[in-house]
């Protein structure tokens, strides 16, 4: 079963190095899970692929350890013939599957982070919090938000970040 599911994955993106050992595969009563861990390999192309044929979700998971899960189904009345799929792969398609893969591409993690809803309300929140106000300097124009620590992103509190202008944001970065 797992060389089949390397197989599956494999034809969305070609590229990509997926050692058998990485996957997992678990089924109980009429539901199964896959997981397959891609180490930092960059899945992006593989993702997007995924996301013509199914709805494919990315949580953020356990950020201390830097790695972000995408979940998606595939749901046993999706008929065979329109993914072509073949063989022993069927008895995926008895159940209902969730498959998770794992990235650890921290820099990914982080910039889809920063483009999520979760982060555009705390960041909004954190600018009203300030008075939209450079806590360093004072400065109305060009805030950034930094995080005063990356002990807790995906979970941050308002005490965990700080509004800086572009000058004070560099100075934190000594860029």
């Amino acid at each position: 079963m797992k060389n089949t599911i390397v197989k599956y994955i494999n034809r969305f993106d070609k590229n990509l190095h997926i050692n058998i050992n990485d996957v997992s595969y678990t089924e109980y009563e009429n539901k199964a899970q896959i997981y397959i861990d891609f180490k930092n390999q960059d899945i992006t192309n593989l993702i997007e692929s995924l996301r013509f044929y199914y709805d494919v979700n990315n949580e953020i998971v356990n950020i201390t350890d830097r790695f972000s899960v995408f979940t998606f189904y595939i749901t046993c009345d999706i008929p065979l013939d329109y993914i072509e799929i073949q063989g022993e792969f069927n008895e995926v398609y008895n159940v209902e599957t969730q498959v998770f893969l794992t990235s650890r591409n921290y820099k990914m993690v982080y910039n889809n982070y920063l483009k999520s809803q979760e982060w555009y309300i705390l960041k909004n929140l954190a600018l009203k919090y300030s008075n939209y106000k450079c806590s360093k300097c004072g400065e109305t124009e060009n805030l950034n938000i930094h995080h005063l620590n990356y002990n807790n992103i995906g979970n941050e509190e308002i005490s965990d970040l700080i509004t800086v202008c572009n000058s004070c944001h560099k100075e934190f970065h000594k860029i």
